[in-house]
């Protein structure tokens, strides 16, 4: 059965390396991070406020 959404899904910042690509392991750790700690989701290509 599906999983309902019903509280926090949070906007991500992707973490880079020097030259700008992605970097995964850390990008990973933190979404671990906030999903073990209260999100219900991860929401990677939303804003994270600064609109």
């Amino acid at each position: 059965m599906p999983r309902h959404i019903t509280d926090v899904v949070a906007a991500s910042a992707t973490p880079v390396f020097e030259n700008f690509t992605p970097d995964t392991p850390r990008l990973v750790k933190h979404l671990r991070y906030l999903l073990d700690n209260g999100c219900d989701g991860i929401n990677l290509l939303g804003t994270t406020g600064e609109g």
